[in-house]
């Protein structure tokens, strides 16, 4: 099994290992550009993962409210757990879009005793309903 690194964190079967260092206030492991979201329609994230600490997602500018019905950022966020846990979220993009039209994802964690493993391969934004 090899093991490669993307931003200095190593990916090992499509899995990301990252522990934040101390002196960092956070890390943005995973940052994608997902292109167009389609205004006021509804989509589901859905990935898998497991460590400590709470884990964020956003998608952003301007494409989704957060899970506090605030911003335009979509930021939403998860307890982790020592085991694998595959999270969802059902998301409804916002009825005017702003800022570039490509939007991005990412995922962060803040706490600085955090260790953290997602499963790339699981990561998915789909859009469902009609």
């Amino acid at each position: 099994m090899s093991t490669s690194n993307y931003q200095g964190f190593g990916v090992s079967a499509g899995i990301l290992s990252a522990k934040l260092q101390n002196n960092s206030t956070y890390y943005d492991p995973i940052h994608i550009t997902l292109g167009e979201i389609n205004p006021n329609t509804n989509y589901q994230l859905t990935f898998k993962a497991r460590g400590t600490g709470k884990l964020e997602t956003f998608i952003y500018p301007g494409a989704f409210p957060q899970e506090n019905g605030g911003g335009g950022d979509g930021k939403h966020s998860y307890q982790l757990t020592d085991d694998w846990k595959e999270y969802q979220v059902q998301l409804i993009s916002l009825a005017t879009l702003y800022g570039d039209s490509n939007k991005s994802f990412l995922f962060r964690f803040e706490d600085k005793n955090m260790d953290v493993e997602i499963d790339l391969n699981s990561l998915t934004l789909i859009e469902v309903g009609g």
